[in-house]
């Protein structure tokens, strides 16, 4: 079975240059997605943040959480969405 790092770097080289996702008028494309799906992963790796590290996660859903999620699952780091049902104190 395919991880889902492994279908996005087989669509990389596949689709390189086809739309990956689309918000509003706005999208972005396999290559570039893995590109910064990348970098901001080895950002976090230079801030320090390991496998098995627990990262929050407080985007709306837009081009940016897609690549943010991809860098943070994608050494095995676990994302952590805060939980909106909990009533503030």
């Amino acid at each position: 079975m395919e991880t889902l790092l492994e279908i996005l770097s087989a669509s990389a080289e596949q689709n390189t240059n086809r739309l990956a996702v689309v918000e509003s008028e706005a999208g972005i494309d396999y290559r570039s997605l893995q590109k910064n799906m990348v970098s901001l992963a080895a950002r976090l790796d230079r801030a320090g943040v390991r496998h098995g590290d627990r990262v929050a996660l407080l985007f709306p859903n837009s081009l940016e959480f897609v690549t943010t999620f991809l860098a943070i699952v994608s050494p095995g780091r676990d994302r952590c969405p805060p939980q909106s049902s909990v009533p503030a104190r």
